[in-house]
């Protein structure tokens, strides 16, 4: 026998994932920041899941699975391309291998950097070429991220009848769009405070509103006696 999570339980940590990732979205958090969106994020899924097989509806957690990993294997790409160009200009200024709890080294190597070399073009094209490719892939895991994600939140909302789950899933899509510029992750982010409160406004029953019983014909009329 398969055993259903609680709907209320679902949505509950539904909301308190999107409460938790806003939270550490927020600069005032610092190291804990990730900790906290990681954990949100967790919770939210497992939400979704329970609100899939409350509704019967796959979608809602493939949909907003996709929506959660494409944004995260971006940003991972995109911090490996970074972190590729910035040991290339550590090489290139002549400041790799050094101790960098060492000031006095440090401070002697800056002080040998041929800056002629470094402003070379082709050097500083190759640099600015990777760095645009990564803002490129992270822009573009986000906007296909978010579009599944709104595509389960609509379903949800459909679903549920709250409207502001399309709401939440309209403001990640176009802040994705506006990922370059900073409007973009305040829209992202007021679309986790939204679906916050969208989950916790739901009040769901103990069956899923279509489990209703099916009509019963009614018994055929007696045959005539011959």
């Amino acid at each position: 026998m398969v055993i259903r999570m609680d709907p209320n339980t679902s949505k509950n940590l539904g909301g308190i994932g999107a409460l938790l990732v806003a939270i550490g979205a927020l600069p005032l958090i610092g190291v804990y920041s990730t900790l906290l969106i990681l954990i949100g994020l967790v919770l939210f899924l497992i939400g979704m899941k329970g609100l899939a097989e409350y509704f019967s509806e796959s979608r809602i957690f493939n949909r907003a699975l996709w929506g959660i990993l494409m944004p995260l294997v971006g940003v991972v790409v995109a911090i490996g391309i970074l972190f590729t160009v910035a040991l290339s200009a550590l090489v290139a200024l002549g400041l790799s291998g050094i101790d960098w709890t060492n000031y006095r080294a440090f401070e002697e190597a800056f002080s040998s950097i041929d800056w002629g070399a470094a402003s070379n073009i082709n050097i500083i094209m190759s640099f600015a070429g990777s760095a645009l490719i990564a803002i490129v892939i992270l822009v573009a895991a986000f906007i296909i991220g978010y579009y599944f994600l709104k595509g389960s939140f609509n379903t949800l909302a459909q679903k549920t009848g709250k409207g502001l789950f399309s709401t939440a899933g309209l403001l990640f899509f176009i802040g994705a769009i506006l990922t370059f510029v900073a409007v973009g992750l305040i829209l992202i982010w007021v679309g986790w405070v939204v679906a916050t409160i969208a989950f916790l406004q739901l009040d769901l029953k103990a069956l899923p509103p279509d489990a209703t019983p099916k009509a019963v014909a009614p018994p055929p009329p007696p045959k005539a006696p011959i």
